[in-house]
């Protein structure tokens, strides 16, 4: 919730449409049960980031930008299994380190960052309308941006020329469970939504160019400059 001279302004991330603005300080509840959260304004892109959680395994990976936020919602909704159509069980394989993080088990769910672009519409009660629908910044890549319990806005980055920079691990890592090892990729523009090419073993070019791949570290906190010119970190 941001405050403004004239009470307050409340924005809702919904599935349909993608952004719903409104200036009620009381909004009516949003039928989308994706759980959205690292709300950014970003000024120099024209638009806002928030983080979601959606499935990026094979099955996920056929969604881009909203509707995977959509099939994470729908898939959810059958693995409840409120009715006890799969018997009431609930099991899961794991074929690779880690399995657990902190205290939570993990899956095929990583939160990725989606970006709604705004236009200025003086007929809105807050004067924005979405110029079009929310973008998976990540591509269904299978890495999770922002990482782990400490992750937050800070890891990724718009530029006012369009370009995108995220801190992420390397896509399903066989070192990940020992190491800390992250990296910065640059992307010259917002991905299109959806991709027309899906993620590969050993193929990170969806998540643009590595630009510290020499660095086994912990690389993070990417900030452009005002003018888009130069990438800190």
């Amino acid at each position: 919730m941001a405050s403004s001279g004239t009470g307050a302004l409340t924005l809702t991330l919904a599935l349909a449409p993608a952004l719903t603005l409104t200036s009620d300080p009381n909004p009516t509840p949003s039928p989308n049960p994706n759980q959205v959260s690292d709300l950014e304004w970003n000024h120099d892109a024209g638009g806002i980031v928030v983080s979601a959680a959606v499935y990026v395994d094979a099955a996920g990976a056929e969604a881009g930008g909203l509707a995977a936020m959509e099939a994470t919602a729908a898939r959810d909704k059958e693995l409840k299994d409120d009715d006890k159509a799969l018997g009431g069980l609930d099991a899961v394989v794991f074929k690779r380190l880690p399995i657990r993080q902190w205290d939570a088990w993990l899956n095929a769910k990583m939160p990725h960052p989606f970006f709604v672009k705004l236009e200025v519409d003086t007929t809105s009660p807050v004067g924005f309308r979405t110029a079009a629908p929310a973008v998976d910044l990540l591509s269904a890549v299978p890495t999770a941006v922002p990482s782990g319990a400490f992750g937050g806005a800070e890891d990724w980055a718009l530029s006012k020329t369009g370009a995108v920079a995220v801190s992420a691990r390397p896509p399903l890592n066989a070192e990940e469970a020992w190491t800390t090892n992250r990296h910065i990729y640059l992307q010259p523009s917002v991905p299109g939504a959806p991709v027309s090419r899906a993620w590969a073993p050993g193929d990170d070019s969806l998540l643009g160019e590595c630009l510290t791949a020499s660095n086994p570290g912990f690389d993070t906190n990417p900030a452009f400059s005002p003018d888009g010119s130069q990438l800190a970190c």
